[in-house]
């Protein structure tokens, strides 16, 4: 028995029992089974460690002695599990419930899982003939060979789609797993197979092994573990066309690859692909003995083409003789599509007569019939001619077909054309279509088939080259070639197949010196163009990565103009009319999102302290609410929509009227955060609930305190009413979960069974159950009968943050610490989907009142909004914030590097304070930057759960260390420079050589979150502190604990050595800083001047000197003589997040929210700063004076970011 075998069989097992193992767990499983050596220094079969990155500086021992117990469990067995009978345990159980392999004889299942996607639909009475076809490629995949790849070939239109529908019909039930993709729209490599092993795993592997190989691999397991049936349709769309034809395009090798490997490696499943072209490198392995074969579709018999005809939708009938009906469908090769198309033709234009349109000569409209001339009409060579006789107005229609690259109705395509003859003509020219192109129907909207939608693109594409060649405007001007309108997914489609082969096929230089000459000419020429062509240009100068610095757009319409993300510094745009486009929000971590009753607006807290609400079917930002002095944590509408709740940091609750948009209410009776807030159903009361450990219940009438409820001994950190208003339930960090009755609010139960406390709880709409999402990365479901505990739900990786119901109670919707959001089934809580797009942890997610969309908030500074119903997400609000989070200087004092929010590192020339280089490989926040003791190096780390390493020679990175499954909040050297620590939100402390950057240690003794790591100056000692509340000491040689800290009352954010290492500073959320002797870690003094979170603590080089920055937006220097404070600086407007004073005793600078880095001069013999630094803005000078098509609060989030009038400052 192999070890992926074993590992499956003790998975599955683990999924029956609701038990779920992690990668660290699967990781030691391995290590155990193959025999390895649990100590790494044994000469003896030691662990391979690059293998098994997960165990990298992990005690395995350790963890493989808290495995055994929950293997014990998954297994139900009573034999005590050791690591000398691990091994035969598992294969005494594996044999116990092994089940004979499955013959050859075809085992029914009634109900496969299906992930299908297709925009076709397929009923037998469309489907002509290929009974033939259908009887052989049923007998390759479930008749006694069984072909691993079947491969359906034929020329565009032969009917390929339609017989894989077909065929899936007739045969899923003899499949587990039924996987259908089509590649009309070139996915991804990586999309695919992540969805693909995503849904074979059911939904556990959400995640892309690091290689190709391993990617494969896990295809295969699965394929060799089940039945699955993979279909891929459109294939030839990823393949190249002319004298290559069959090799695949450039960056879509990998699907190759896997094609190759499922065909050469032996399982029990199938994968079936469409193609125009033959795959090359399968060729080899397809024959009748061989694993793979190649179906060559024919044309329909005449007969079979005959029905083509008669199925056309009016009273019109087709007449002729059958020699007539078989020279007719022989000479276009039985195709159906141009059977169809010829169809239109001849009903159009001879009423159906099959002898008129044979009598008048014109087989491939406007081509003489040849009767010497045998050979079949090639389908685009029909299509071209076809397009010839359209006219320009149907040509219009046809291309936005091809843009959309949906079905659309007749008021989708209203919104896309500009002129008003086409508008008002729209119905006939769509009828006229229809005279030379069957438009199918799907789902009341019309849809073109996949050969059109190809053939129109190409022919777009054709005639936009040729227009930015010549400088000609007409499709730039009538078609948008990408449209933020559009849901997310199908832009990305439209910047995949219509801006990127455009730049393609133009060459990145010439386009932008065409568009640039375009630019010029419509400016010049067509001031008042109003069509898309200023919009375009943009676009396509966008995605070719211009630096747009300085580029005059005024006084033009742009349209669809999709400005998210990018950097328009001096960008003019005086007079220009902007419509339907977008700019970057101004927003930063999404605390909590939530739909209005009608399902049309979604409101958002943030980090900002600001509430934000998007009209989410005009993509529009409408208001920003501004009041709030500190984060908001919890956001909820009123029943009837008139009222908007917002709960915040600053310990106040706001009502705010969704009418006028304006604060009625001011609520201050917490002494604490207020993290949660909830309306009744009936409207009358609100609820919300506080870190001062209480609940209050408010009276919505006159908005006064009825009720404090006082039971926890913890923040409350969720609350919620019951559909039926009779109860409420409360979730605190003192690991309860409390019901009380809402007539009286007593407490009626008191829930414990879920591990560590309730970060989110919600009831179901019916009332019959309650959820809780908790730290400990379960999901918990309570009967709200007896309040006992039914389910427990343990697939996320991380603290669940959010919980929330569908309102029509068949979803449950859950975002984590992980990254990653799921959507369960409520009938039986199996995980139907795994949403991965966002790049930080989830905060929020929210359900639409018609349960169709999904709204989500994350940190990475981005709102989605999914659809439901395919599991893509069609809108995403992109936030942007420019706060400082780290500054530290270099050894010698000539440079400063800066990190923050904006994802990027700076480095700074501390003689002129010029910005002389900016590092843009993180992905996210950058929360820590520190100089190697030499110079010669620069670590850095963020939320995107990196370390990266920079030579400062050059500013390159040297190396990506991976390893914390979590933010990396802080990173050190040691003093002599041979190792670097750092540490995370994995609670996880790491220990790296800076020779081979191998990671030594993890440590683990912290169970929380660690904020920061510090070596002491002799480098014998590390300190760390964390969420914890404590403070560890760890001893440098082992690196094991020492001693732990635990005066301070909160979240230990900094800790810091004296240069002579003789005392140790800490500052803590308790707005404490706490001075510890470093011989006996005593604390010596405890300062309380700061009013708010201390966040950052430094001493100055001669430790002299304490700074301190803190969340009331103050700086604080410290006299560590006397411990008095000698100046306070208050130059920032937020909160101060990092202090650091320069090596050579010269500078001192300051970072905080407000985007701003302060400097001042050394000593401090003025509280007055000397430079101060303004991070730049992505519209910094972007001139907006007389922009039209812009709300005023649009304007003003435009100069928040940096955007200004005719003369800027």
């Amino acid at each position: 028995m192999d070890v992926e075998k074993a590992l499956m069989f003790v998975k599955e097992q683990g999924k029956k029992k609701q038990i779920y193992i992690d990668e660290l767990q699967e990781d030691v499983f391995k290590v155990i089974w193959k025999g390895y050596t649990f100590e790494p220094s044994s000469k003896k079969n030691p662990i391979p460690v690059k293998d098994y990155p997960n165990l990298i500086g992990r005690r395995v021992r350790e963890v493989a002695s808290k495995f055994y117990p929950v293997l014990e469990q998954i297994l139900e067995t009573d034999k005590k599990i050791i690591k000398k009978n691990f091994k035969a345990i598992v294969e005494s159980e594996f044999d116990k419930r092994a089940q004979p392999e499955e013959s050859q004889t075809n085992i029914t299942i009634n109900s496969p899982n299906k992930d299908w996607e297709t925009t076709l639909e397929l009923s037998d009475a469309n489907f002509y003939g290929r009974t033939e076809e259908l009887k052989t490629i049923e007998q390759w995949i479930v008749g006694q060979n069984r072909y691993r790849v079947v491969a359906i070939l034929g020329e565009g239109g032969i009917g390929k789609t339609a017989l894989l529908l077909k065929l899936e019909r007739n045969i899923r039930n003899t499949f587990k797993y039924v996987f259908s993709r089509s590649l009309i729209n070139a996915p991804k490599f990586t999309d695919t197979l992540r969805d693909l092993i995503k849904f074979l795993s059911d939904q556990q592997e959400v995640h892309l092994p690091d290689t190709l190989s391993k990617q494969i691999a896990r295809v295969l397991h699965y394929l060799q573990q089940y039945r699955c049936l993979i279909m891929l349709d459109n294939v030839e769309t990823i393949l190249q066309k002319g004298d290559r034809a069959g090799e695949y395009e450039k960056g879509f090798e990998e699907y190759g690859q896997l094609f190759k490997k499922i065909g050469e490696v032996k399982h029990k499943s199938c994968l079936i692909i469409t193609s125009r072209e033959r795959l090359k490198n399968l060729e080899r392995l397809e024959g009748k003995t061989k694993p793979i074969r190649f179906l060559q579709l024919p044309g329909l018999h005449w007969r079979e083409g005959k029905q083509i005809f008669e199925a056309t939708e009016d009273d019109i009938v087709f007449t002729g003789s059958d020699d007539e009906w078989e020279k007719i469908i022989k000479f276009y090769n039985g195709n159906p599509l141009a059977l169809e198309l010829v169809a239109c033709h001849i009903k159009g234009i001879f009423w159906g007569d099959i002898t008129a349109f044979l009598q008048g000569g014109e087989f491939i409209f406007g081509e003489p019939l040849n009767e010497a001339h045998d050979e079949p009409v090639d389908i685009r060579k029909l299509l071209d001619s076809l397009f010839i006789r359209l006219s320009d107005r149907q040509k219009e229609i046809l291309y936005w077909f091809a843009i959309n690259r949906e079905p659309l109705s007749s008021s989708d395509l209203k919104k896309d054309l500009l002129s008003s003859n086409s508008k008002r003509k729209l119905f006939s020219t769509l009828q006229s279509i229809q005279r030379f192109i069957p438009l199918k129907r799907s789902q009341d909207k019309i849809v073109l088939q996949p050969v059109l939608i190809e053939y129109m693109t190409e022919r777009l594409i054709e005639q936009l080259c040729e227009e930015i060649t010549t400088k000609t405007i007409k499709l730039l001007s009538s078609h948008a070639l990408m449209k933020v309108t559009s849901k997310e997914y199908v832009k990305d489609i439209q910047i995949r197949l219509i801006l990127n082969p455009i730049i393609e096929n133009c060459g990145k230089e010439k386009l932008k010196t065409q568009l640039i000459k375009l630019l010029t000419k419509i400016k010049a020429n067509f001031p008042m163009e109003q069509g898309y062509v200023a919009g375009n240009i943009l676009n396509l100068l966008c995605q070719l990565k211009t630096d747009l610095t300085g580029y005059d757009f005024s006084h033009l319409t742009i349209r669809q103009a999709d400005l998210q993300g990018q950097l328009l510094n001096k960008v003019n745009l005086t007079g220009s009319h902007i419509r339907d486009s977008v700019f970057t929000n101004i927003f930063g971590t999404v605390f909590s999102v939530a739909f209005t009753p009608d399902g049309n607006w979604l409101a958002a807290g943030d980090i900002s302290g600001s509430l934000r609400i998007w009209d989410i079917r005009k993509n529009q930002q409408l208001f920003n609410f501004k009041g709030h002095t500190n984060w908001v944590r919890s956001i909820c509408f009123s029943p009837d929509g008139k009222l908007l709740a917002s709960g915040s940091e600053d310990h106040t609750i706001k009502i705010w009227d969704t009418a006028e948009f304006k604060c009625l209410h001011t609520l201050k009776d917490h002494d604490g955060f207020v993290i949660a807030i909830c309306f009744s159903p009936d409207g009358k009361l609100l609820a919300s609930g506080s870190e001062d450990y209480t609940i209050k219940i408010w009276d919505t009438a006159e908005f006064k305190c009825l009720h404090t409820l006082k039971d926890h001994d913890g923040f409350v950190l969720a609350i919620c009413f019951s559909p039926d208003d009779k109860l409420l339930a409360s979730g605190s960090e003192d690991r309860t979960i409390k019901i009380w009755d809402t007539a009286e609010f007593k407490c009626l139960h008191t829930l414990n069974d879920h591990g560590e406390f309730a970060r989110s709880i919600c009831f179901s709409p019916d009332g019959k159950l309650l959820v809780s999402g908790n730290e400990d990365k379960t999901i918990t479901i309570w009967n709200t009968v007896k309040f006992n505990c039914i389910h427990t739900l343990t697939e996320h990786r991380d603290r669940v943050w959010s919980v929330g119901f569908s309102p029509d109670g068949k979803l449950l919707a859950s975002g984590s610490e992980d990254q990653i959001i799921k959507i369960w089934d409520t009938a039986n809580f199996m995980c139907l989907h795994t949403l991965t797009e966002h790049t930080s942890w989830v905060r929020s997610v929210s359900f639409s009142p018609n349960s169709k969309l999904l709204a989500s908030g994350s940190g990475d500074q981005t709102i989605r909004i999914w659809n439901t119903a395919v599991k893509e997400y069609y809108r995403v609000f992109q936030g942007y914030t420019d706060r400082v989070r780290t500054v530290s200087f270099s050894p010698d004092g000539r440079l400063f590097a800066s990190g923050g929010e904006d994802k990027n590192i700076r480095i700074w020339d501390t003689s002129n304070f010029n910005c002389i280089s900016i590092l843009q490989e993180h992905l996210n926040w950058v929360l820590a930057v520190a100089f190697s003791p030499d110079g010669k190096l620069l670590a850095s780390c963020s939320e995107d759960k990196n370390v990266k390493i920079w030579d400062t020679s050059n500013f390159n990175c040297i190396i990506t260390l991976q390893g914390h499954l979590s933010w990396v909040w802080s990173v050190g050297f040691s003093p002599d420079g041979k190792l670097l620590a750092s540490c995370g939100g994995d609670k996880t402390i790491k220990i790296w050589d800076t020779t081979e950057f191998k990671c030594l240690y993890t440590l683990t003794e912290h169970c929380s979150r660690v904020w920061s790591v510090t070596f002491s100056p002799d480098g014998k000692l590390l300190a760390s502190s964390g969420e914890d509340h404590t403070i560890k000491i760890w001893d440098t040689t082992e690196f094991k604990c020492l001693h732990t800290l635990t005066e301070h009352c909160g979240r230990v954010w900094s800790v810091t050595f004296s240069p002579d290492g003789k005392l140790l500073a800490s500052g803590s959320e308790d707005h404490t800083i706490k001075i510890w002797d470093t011989t006996n870690y005593l604390c010596l003094n405890t300062f309380q001047e700061h009013t708010a979170r201390v966040r950052t603590v430094s001493f100055s080089p001669d430790g002299k000197l304490l700074a301190s920055g803190s969340e009331d937006h103050t700086i604080k220097i410290w006299d560590t003589t006397n411990y008095l404070c000698l100046n306070t600086f208050q130059e920032h407007t937020a909160r101060v997040r990092t202090v650091s004073f320069s090596p050579d005793e010269k500078l001192f600078a300051s970072g905080s929210d407000d985007g701003q880095i302060n400097l001042w001069t050394l000593p401090f013999k003025l509280r007055k700063r000397n430079k101060k630094i303004r991070i730049p803005r992505p519209y910094e000078a972007m001139k907006i004076t007389n922009v039209k098509g812009l709300e005023e609060n649009q304007k003003e989030a435009l100069k928040i970011l940096g955007a200004v009038g005719d003369n800027p400052e």
